[in-house]
């Protein structure tokens, strides 16, 4: 039994949560005043893949397409398949909103992937030897150069574990509606 504080075990359950997801998510992030544009070399026009996250900025040029990125993770492939049934996902791209919900996720979202080399799993208490990955991508295309305002919510349809046990209760944590609400800027510059 853990003698700190409710709201410390809180803190630290969104704080691992954040880890995992970060974890599972490789994200550029980069300042327009201080940091170039993200570009890989020869990038005339190549995708840019994005996962919204709360307070993100990241500079892009207007020829490179967008496409907007969503992952879930948890400790068997039944606990993804059962978030996919679950999620819903609210994109909102400069106020025009775009809503995705089961069946139609089920097209969009990937077959589950084993990740056996994720850190996050020596925190399943079911045993497991991978991390069990689901993505979703949502093709945006080329934006106009300037500022836009990119918002992003994991709603879920019915609560659900995902394996891990980040308060050390010794039982999975459960989630319910929302899971994250994340926003972002993403800066365009002309070429």
């Amino acid at each position: 039994m853990s003698l700190e504080p409710k709201g410390v075990k809180v803190m630290k359950k969104f704080a691992l949560l954040f880890a995992l997801l970060l974890v599972l998510v490789i994200v550029s992030v980069a300042s327009a005043e201080s940091h170039p544009p993200i570009c890989p070399p020869a990038c005339d026009g190549e995708q840019v893949m994005i996962y919204p996250w709360r307070g993100d900025e990241v500079t892009i040029y207007s020829d490179q397409f967008v496409t907007l990125g969503a992952r879930w993770g948890a400790c068997k492939s039944g606990l993804v398949k059962a978030f996919m049934r679950s999620a819903v996902l609210d994109w909102e791209v400069d106020a025009a909103k775009r809503r995705v919900e089961w069946p139609e996720s089920r097209e969009e979202w990937s077959e589950p992937w084993a990740d056996s080399s994720a850190s996050a799993i020596d925190l399943c208490v079911m045993n497991t030897d991978a991390i069990w990955l689901t993505y979703f991508d949502w093709p945006l295309g080329t934006l106009e150069p300037g500022d836009h305002t990119v918002y992003l919510r994991y709603g879920l349809r019915f609560s659900l574990i995902d394996g891990i046990d980040f308060d050390e209760d010794g039982q999975p944590d459960r989630y319910h509606d929302p899971v994250q609400i994340g926003d972002m800027i993403i800066h365009v510059l002309e070429r």
